[in-house]
Order: C-alpha cells, then structure tokens, then sequence
C-alpha cells in the first residue's frame, strides 16, 4: 500500500513535469516564431525605406542641378530688378567689442 502511495505521487510529478516542460516547449517556439516574423518585417521595411532614400537622393541630385543653372543666371541687373537693395550702413546690436560684452564683473550685477 505504501508503494502504490509512492507511485501514485511518483506518476502525479511526472505528469506535472511533462505538463510544465510542454508548456515551456510551446512559451519558446511562440517567441521563436513571432520574433523571427518582426526581424522578416524589419528587414522587408528596411529595404522600402532604402529605395524610398535612393528615389529622394536622386531628386535632391536634380534639384541641385537646377539650382546650379539657376545660380549661373542671376545677375547684378535681375537682382535689382527683383527688389535687392544694398546697405549702406551696417547696424550693431552693440558698439562694445566682443571681448568687452563676454566679460562680466561683479559691479555689473
């Protein structure tokens, strides 16, 4: 009777141990799965964005491009013609030179 006891308890373990290391089982291959699906999708994003750069990369190109001719057609004349003014005084936020502003003594507090 004290051996069927013991068996009982003995087979009662086992069965919580398989059922416990299944669990763990299923726990591991779920996270293997779903992690090896986010790197799929990081990697399927990842190349999209780096067409997306290559197809910006190209229009940046040609609006450099045409920038460039643009600048090579500006003149004195258009630049008066479209409002430039030259400055015949050059205005300050101080009179004071640098040197003089970055220091700071205590009688200026």
């Amino acid at each position: 009777m004290e051996r069927d006891l013991k068996s009982e308890v003995v087979l009662a373990l086992a069965g919580k141990s398989i059922y416990i290391s299944g669990t763990i089982l299923v726990f591991a291959v779920v996270l293997y799965v779903t992690f090896t699906g986010i790197t799929v999708w990081n990697t399927n994003e990842r190349a999209d964005n780096e067409t997306a750069i290559t197809t910006l990369q190209s229009g940046v190109g040609a609006l450099e491009v045409k920038l460039a001719d643009l600048h090579g057609n500006i003149s004195e004349k258009l630049a008066y013609v479209r409002g430039f003014q030259e400055s015949n005084s050059v205005k300050y936020i101080s009179a004071k030179s640098p040197s003089v502003v970055a220091r700071l003594n205590e009688t200026d507090l």
